[in-house]
């Protein structure tokens, strides 16, 4: 009888508000720095107007992406979000 192995549960990283920096590049735009690597370059928030939708350009967000065009918001969008209460 073999024994089954426990997979290990991997969750993303809570965000805390020191941990990130928030840059404002215009009323649409901001950087925000990673908290797990803060390194690496910061990933850009935009806010179209024009099309009423968010983006980011973590690894996260671009995976959430569906085919119809909808998408889930990512840690990063919902900071800025929450920050500057829009």
């Amino acid at each position: 009888m073999s024994e089954k192995k426990k997979l290990k549960v991997t969750t993303f990283k809570k965000i805390k508000k020191s941990d990130n920096t928030i840059t404002q590049v215009d009323p649409q735009s901001w950087y925000v720095t990673s908290s797990s690597q803060p390194d690496k370059d910061p990933y850009l928030i935009f806010n179209s107007t024009k099309q009423e939708k968010w983006f980011c350009d973590c690894m996260a967000y671009t995976m959430n992406l569906k085919d119809d065009g909808t998408y889930k918001d990512c840690r990063h969008i919902l900071l800025v979000k929450k920050e500057f209460n829009l």
